[in-house]
């Protein structure tokens, strides 16, 4: 796929899908957003429980 064309792409997003385990139920989570703060990389998980977190990425189970 030519990269030019995928119109739909927020600037620096790519394919790359991390996955941890949900800290609520333990099911299959994803990372879907990432942010720096002054106490590490704020992360926001959503699960496919339909859990949503936001939290400290080194608090997360991989």
């Amino acid at each position: 796929m030519d990269p030019s064309n995928e119109w739909w792409r927020r600037p620096g997003e790519s394919d790359d899908v991390e996955l941890c385990a949900c800290p609520e139920c333990g099911l299959p989570a994803e990372v879907v957003h990432r942010g720096p703060t002054a106490a590490g990389e704020l992360v926001g998980v959503r699960c496919v429980g339909r859990h949503w977190f936001l939290g400290l990425r080194d608090r997360l189970v991989a």
